[in-house]
C-alpha cells in the first residue's frame, strides 16, 4: 500500500488508525456512509479479493479527512484499489485545500507503476466536483449514485407529517391490521430476511449485497444498537422485513423484503416507520435509505420518496 507522505502541510497517514480511532471518527461525523464503516470494510476483505486500508489526512496535525481505501494485487504486478464514497470531512475546507488533498491522493496510486484506481467520492454532483476531479486528471467512467437523505433531528410527529399523503394513508392501513411486529439483531428473522432477499435478487437479477456479504457486516458490527431487524408476521409466519444498520450519528436502510401479503398489507411502510420511531429515540441523526433509481427501480424509488426525504446525487465515479 502507498507510503505515508506529506506535501507541505497536509500528510497522509496510512493504516495508523485502530477500529477504536474509526469509531470516534465516525461518530463525529452527523452523516456518513455505511460503505466507510469498520464493519463495512471487514466485511469487504473477508468477502472480497480486496485488502482494507485506512487514510487519514493532517493538516498541521489536525484530521481534515479520512477514508477507507480499498486493494487488491493482481499475479503481483498489478494492483486494484478503489475508494467508495469516501473521504470524508469532519469540517468544512477550503476549495484550494481539498484541491491539494485530492492530488496528494491521487499521487499514491502513479499509474506508471500499474494501479488501476478509482474514486467515487462523497461529493453532490455539481460543475464544482467534476472540476476537482478534471484536475487531478480523473474522468467519470460511472454516473452518480442516487441516494435519499431523511433527517431524523425532528419529533416523530413532524417526520409523520412530512410524509406523502399516499404514503402516510398506507401507513395507517397497516397500523390498523393486525400484523404483529418484533424488533432484533439476529436469529430467525435475519435470517428469513436473508434467504429472501437472496432469492429475490437471484430471480429480478438485481445489483444488491448478497447475504453472505450482509452477514459478514452484521458480524462485525459493534454492538447490539448497530443492527436492527424489524420483521412483521401474522400466524407465526412472516411477511416483511427489513434491515437497519447503524454507524456512528447515521443509520442506513439496507435490504428488506415483502411477500405478496406483506406488499398487500403496506407491511414495509409500518416496518420502516417503527424503525425510523426507534431510530430516533436511539439519538440516529440521519438515515440513508439507499440506492433510487427511477428507471430501474421506479417502484422503489416512489417508495423511498414517499419518506419525505433529500433526493441526492452523487458525482460519479472516476478513473
Amino acid at each position: 500500500m502507498a507510503k505515508d507522505t506529506a506535501v507541505g502541510d497536509i500528510t497522509l497517514e496510512w493504516d495508523q488508525a485502530s477500529l477504536r480511532d474509526w469509531d470516534r471518527l465516525i461518530s463525529a461525523m452527523p452523516q456518513s456512509p455505511l460503505e466507510q464503516s469498520w464493519a463495512y470494510g471487514l466485511a469487504m476483505a473477508q468477502t472480497t479479493p480486496f485488502n482494507v486500508h485506512t487514510l487519514i489526512a493532517r493538516q498541521n496535525r489536525k484530521v481534515i479527512a479520512f477514508s477507507l481505501v480499498y486493494s487488491w494485487r493482481l499475479a503481483g504486478t498489478v494492483t486494484v484499489t478503489k475508494i467508495i464514497r469516501g473521504p470524508l470531512f469532519p469540517n468544512p475546507i477550503d476549495a484550494l485545500t481539498r484541491s491539494r488533498l485530492y492530488a496528494e491522493i491521487k499521487a499514491a496510486f502513479p499509474l506508471h507503476k500499474l494501479n488501476f484506481f478509482t474514486w467515487m467520492p462523497e461529493q453532490v454532483s455539481s460543475p464544482e466536483a467534476t472540476k476537482f476531479m478534471a484536475d487531478v486528471s480523473m474522468r467519470q467512467v460511472i454516473t452518480g449514485y442516487s441516494t435519499i437523505w431523511l433527517n431524523l433531528a425532528q419529533s416523530p410527529d413532524v417526520l409523520r407529517s412530512q410524509l406523502d399523503g399516499k404514503w402516510r394513508n398506507q401507513l395507517k392501513k397497516a397500523e390498523a391490521a393486525t400484523f404483529k411486529t418484533r424488533i432484533s439483531e439476529k436469529g430467525m428473522d435475519l435470517e428469513w430476511l436473508l434467504q429472501k432477499h437472496d432469492e429475490h435478487r437471484k430471480n429480478k437479477q438485481l445489483r444488491a449485497p448478497a447475504g453472505d456479504f450482509v452477514r459478514a457486516v452484521i458480524r462485525h458490527c459493534q454492538g447490539k444498537q448497530h443492527v436492527m431487524v424489524l420483521a412483521a408476521q401474522k400466524r407465526r409466519s412472516n411477511h416483511a422485513a427489513i434491515l437497519l444498520l447503524r454507524h456512528g450519528r447515521t443509520a442506513t436502510y439496507y435490504i428488506g423484503y415483502s411477500d405478496e401479503i406483506g406488499r398487500r398489507n403496506y407491511l414495509h411502510n409500518l416496518l420502516l416507520w417503527q424503525g425510523i420511531e426507534k431510530l430516533v429515540a436511539d439519538g440516529v441523526q440521519w438515515l440513508d435509505l439507499g440506492g433510487i433509481d427511477g428507471q430501474r427501480m421506479p417502484g422503489v424509488s416512489r417508495f423511498k420518496l414517499g419518506l419525505g426525504g433529500t433526493p441526492t446525487t452523487l458525482a460519479g465515479t472516476y478513473l
